[in-house]
C-alpha cells in the first residue's frame, strides 16, 4: 500500500472516530485531539506511538493490516495518551527506562477501560 492510500486510510479512520465518540459529555477534547494529530509515516517500526508536538508515528505495514474501525480505535487509544498527558505524569512521578514498560502498561490500562466501542 503507498503512502497516499494510507493517507487516504487515516482521514476515514479520523472521520470514523471524531463521529463514533462524539459525546459533548464524555470526551470533549477528543475530536480536537484526534484533528489535531501530525501523522508520521515509518516501515519497520511495528506498531504506533505518540510523541510530543502531537505527532503520532504509524508503522506503514501495521497500518495496512487494518481495517477503518480498528485504525480509529488505535487513533482514540494514541491520542488518548496525549490528552491525559502521560509523557508529563511520567517524568513528574519519575518514570525511567526500567520502568517505562510497566508504566505504558498501566496507561493503555487506564485509557482502555474508558474508551467505549473499541473493536
Amino acid at each position: 500500500m503507498n503512502r497516499d492510500d494510507l493517507q487516504l486510510r487515516y482521514n476515514a479512520a479520523l472521520v470514523w472516530a471524531v463521529d463514533t465518540h462524539r459525546n459533548p459529555h464524555g470526551m470533549p477534547d477528543l475530536a480536537t485531539g484526534l484533528l489535531g494529530l501530525n501523522p508520521v509515516w515509518l516501515s519497520g517500526f511495528g506498531t504506533a506511538a505518540v510523541a510530543r508536538g502531537r505527532r503520532v508515528y504509524l508503522d506503514t505495514d501495521f497500518v495496512a493490516d487494518l481495517d477503518t474501525p480498528q485504525l480509529a480505535a488505535l487513533l482514540v487509544h494514541e491520542v488518548s495518551h496525549l490528552l491525559r498527558e502521560h509523557a508529563e505524569r511520567s517524568e513528574r512521578i519519575g518514570v525511567t527506562t526500567a520502568t517505562a514498560e510497566w508504566a505504558n502498561t498501566c496507561q493503555d490500562a487506564e485509557i482502555n477501560g474508558d474508551i467505549p466501542r473499541l473493536p
